[in-house]
């Protein structure tokens, strides 16, 4: 599944909502198959600067990916990486966006991790806390 959010208790909440939803699926039982989840597109709404000035994505990312490692039920998780020139906001939860554009962007157009692309990167390896 995809999670945009302005938060990152926003999207650990719509996992737990999936691992409530699909428990017999999580865990194998009443003739279910055993699966897990994929959040296969994440990234935090709001976000205009992959220099992250203020930590907020770093944030964002940690409270996930910290979330995600610990669960039984998630097996995989990919950031949603875009450019502010392509990347058009869009309304959650009627909070209309304060810009036009958002940024996700891990790799620069040089093939460069920005900032937020170097943490992340760190976070999933485990060495970020």
């Amino acid at each position: 599944f995809h999670a945009y959010a302005y938060t990152a208790e926003e999207v650990v909440d719509k996992i737990k909502a999936w691992e409530r939803e699909w428990a017999d699926d999580m865990e194998g039982v009443n003739g279910r198959t055993k699966k897990t989840l994929w959040l296969t597109e994440f990234a935090r709404a709001g976000a205009v600067d992959s220099a992250d000035p203020d930590g907020q994505t770093r944030a964002f990312m940690k409270g996930i990916v910290e979330y995600m490692r610990a669960s039984p039920y998630v097996s995989g998780w990919s950031w949603f990486s875009q450019d502010h020139e392509s990347f058009a906001s869009f309304t959650i939860k009627d909070v209309a966006p304060a810009t036009a554009t958002w940024t996700s962007d891990i790799i620069d157009a040089e093939g460069k991790a920005t900032v937020v692309g170097e943490y992340y990167s760190a976070l999933c390896r485990g060495e970020q806390r």
